[in-house]
């Protein structure tokens, strides 16, 4: 006895906006979109992935390929943490140690006292050392704004990424101490409205309000 063949569901990707043909026996399911530049999970019966049809198995499918990349999301603003602003005394403390122990350094070689002139370079050495992994981590720490998403990446060698959708933001504060309010940075903590926890914690970052306006205007 021949089976009928199951049919096609066309959903739309709520992050891409991409069509996607779905088995009907995936209702229900959480799947992957096959877009290579979105990859995002979708649970198919929530709201998020809207039903726009029914496709035919039979007929051709005349619909541009789910591959090809049409998405038009837009980056709004891209940024780091501030070295100076998050931490004003480490980092000042850390570049005076640089240049008093190269000052020092030379001074002494000056007045031919080699362990005081190491002395004074190992420490400016190693303060430097300090600042230049700060500054890669720094670098490594991206927060982006997108007319959709915020999304936080971080990690030098392994990258870890969180993202929450504008339209799911369920919470999102800011926390600043009196040092903070005076240098204009602070910590911006979103979590959404399909996790307990808070999804994105973003330490050290200039002008905080803004970017949480920038977030609610986009929702």
């Amino acid at each position: 006895m021949q089976t009928e063949p199951s049919q096609q569901l066309v959903y739309r990707c709520p992050v891409c906006h991409h069509d996607i043909d779905v088995d009907e026996g995936f209702v229900n399911e959480t799947i992957q979109c096959p877009n290579p530049e979105c990859g995002h999970s979708i649970k198919i019966s929530a709201p998020r992935a809207t039903l726009v049809g029914v496709s035919d198995p039979n007929q051709p499918d005349d619909r541009p390929d789910v591959q090809a990349a049409a998405d038009n999301e837009e980056v709004l603003k891209v940024m780091h943490p501030s070295m100076l602003r998050q931490q004003p005394l480490k980092f000042l403390g850390l570049w005076l140690v640089v240049l008093g122990g190269t000052i020092g350094s030379f001074t002494a070689l000056g007045y031919e006292q080699p362990l005081a002139a190491a002395a004074a370079g190992a420490a400016a050495t190693a303060a430097g050392v300090v600042l230049l992994y700060w500054w890669v981590c720094v670098m490594a720490t991206t927060l982006t704004i997108s007319t959709r998403r915020t999304e936080l990446r971080f990690g030098i060698i392994q990258k870890n990424t969180s993202d929450v959708q504008h339209d799911d933001v369920r919470n999102m504060q800011i926390d600043q101490n009196m040092m903070d309010r005076m240098l204009g940075v602070g910590t911006i903590k979103i979590s959404s409205s399909g996790q307990d926890d808070l999804e994105i914690v973003a330490v050290g970052f200039r002008n905080p309000e803004e970017i949480a306006a920038l977030i609610r205007q986009n929702q």
